[in-house]
């Protein structure tokens, strides 16, 4: 399903871990949808503050399945 999204964590390549909480800090917004590839060890190690930006701001991760998909 092509899908246009509006930010993302940028991590396809490996980056530091200050830049993917910086570009979280930034994309992590309402109505977001933000690409995170999680292909490199750097994000596994922000993972917990990537779960407080969410919490902080009330957001909540969602697939695109669980978007675009009707239940019966």
């Amino acid at each position: 399903m092509p899908t246009i999204w509006s930010g993302s964590l940028s991590d396809s390549t490996l980056i530091t871990e200050d830049y993917i909480v910086q570009m979280a800090d930034q994309y992590f917004t309402p109505q977001a949808i933000v690409i995170g590839h999680l292909n490199h060890l750097p994000v596994t190690h922000v993972y917990p503050q990537l779960v407080d930006f969410i919490r902080e701001r009330n957001l909540r991760t969602v697939t695109l399945n669980d978007v675009f998909l009707k239940t019966p």
